[in-house]
């Protein structure tokens, strides 16, 4: 369903996700995520967008529970995915912890998925800081790689939405 075409219904992703809710304890971390991703992708197409919302935030929740089992990866798709369906930290507090926990895992973020989760948080306007200055201090240490052209720019945008000049 992630590659879903402008104009095509998506009635099936709703009932989808509604099943999924009940399978919820018995799913993995790593399936939360991916569903989290789908939900972001097709809510670009979506018109029953209030639907798309209360699913991601009952997907956070159980992400933010098992939180000592999310990886790098699903923090990424998490975080990305709650900024494009217009999810933010003041909704859903449960996504702060998902936030804090990018901070912690932060070491072991690539430069792309760096970008990626601070270019989210510009994008919901958070106000999350620290995790944003932890996650942009590894720019400073040696070992990580210099960002590509096109990382170094989407991160300079973001800072500057988020009016961080530090």
């Amino acid at each position: 369903y992630s590659k879903v075409l402008p104009g095509e219904p998506c009635v099936n992703f709703d009932y989808l996700l509604e099943g999924l809710v009940d399978c919820l304890p018995q799913s993995s971390v790593r399936h939360i995520s991916q569903v989290l991703w789908a939900c972001g992708r097709v809510s670009i197409y979506n018109t029953n967008e209030s639907a798309i919302v209360t699913y991601v935030k009952i997907l956070i929740k159980e992400l933010s529970g098992r939180i000592s089992e999310v990886t790098v990866i699903d923090v990424v798709q998490s975080i990305w995915a709650a900024s494009k369906v217009g999810v933010r930290p003041d909704d859903c507090s449960e996504l702060r912890i998902i936030i804090a926990h990018a901070g912690l895992v932060s070491d072991c973020m690539s430069t792309r998925e760096i970008c990626t989760v601070v270019g989210s948080l510009a994008r919901m306007r958070a106000r999350e800081y620290d995790v944003i200055k932890r996650l942009t201090s590894r720019f400073k240490k040696a070992c990580v790689p210099i960002p590509s052209p096109d990382e170094a720019t989407s991160l300079i945008f973001s800072l500057g939405r988020l009016n961080m000049r530090d």
